[in-house]
C-alpha cells in the first residue's frame, strides 16, 4: 500500500505541472485519463484503509 501511495504522490506531481499535463492531455489523452482514474483509485484505497 505505502508503494502505491508514494506513487500517487509522484503521479500527482507530475499532473500539477502544466507543461506535462498539457502535453499528456494533447498526445495521450488515454493516458492522462487513465493516471487520474487510477489516482482517484489509491485514494479512495487508501481512506478505505484509514477506516478500518
Amino acid at each position: 500500500m505505502l508503494v502505491l501511495v508514494v506513487a500517487k504522490g509522484y503521479i500527482s506531481r507530475l499532473m500539477r505541472n502544466e507543461a506535462i499535463s498539457g502535453y499528456l492531455k494533447r498526445h495521450h489523452k488515454d493516458l492522462s485519463e487513465e493516471l487520474t482514474s487510477v489516482m482517484e483509485s489509491i485514494t479512495t484505497d487508501t481512506r478505505n484503509q484509514e477506516r478500518e
